[in-house]
């Protein structure tokens, strides 16, 4: 006789199997029930990822997929359920997108906004010649999600400026 119990991975769910060899040399016997354990570690997280909710109840051997957040680019990855309980995989590598379309073109207007990426900032602001009218700054713009056009965009006011 012998006792077959459940892999890494997996719980018993009931009793262990038991087998015996026949006389012609084979097997019979029932194999216990396994249930698959689910994976408590591991779980990515991070603001440029986009963590598939799947990933916070896989069990042993499933897969979900993690991906590159809004306003970052990249290729999305698998992470498996491991037979230790951990989630295992490579995270994707996610660059933050950049914001193409600049500051509306004026004389009037200077900026620091060539080559800003998502979530960062710049500064708009009078060119020479110019000056702030009464109640203008200047203006502090950011890279940010523009959810209405799906894409990365410049956002912010532009400052009051005047001919000196």
């Amino acid at each position: 006789k012998c006792v077959v119990d459940c892999s890494d991975g997996w719980t018993i769910d009931g009793s262990a199997g038991m087998y015996e060899c026949s006389a012609s040399g084979e097997f019979s016997g029932t194999p216990p029930t396994c249930q698959p354990n689910q994976c408590t570690e591991g779980v990515p997280s991070g603001s440029d990822l986009m963590v598939d909710a799947s990933c916070s109840s896989v069990v042993t051997s499933e897969s979900c997929t993690v991906s590159c957040a809004v306003g970052f680019t990249g290729d999305a990855a698998e992470f498996t359920c491991s037979a230790t309980g951990m989630l295992e995989g490579t995270l994707p590598t996610c660059a933050p997108q950049s914001c193409s379309e600049g500051v509306p073109a004026s004389a009037a207007i200077t900026d620091t906004c060539d080559a800003v990426v998502f979530g960062s900032k710049c500064v708009v602001s009078c060119s020479v010649g110019f000056e702030l009218s009464d109640g203008s700054s200047t203006q502090e713009w950011e890279c940010a999600w523009d959810a209405a056009a799906q894409k990365v965009a410049l956002q912010g006011q532009l400052p009051d400026c005047e001919p000196l």
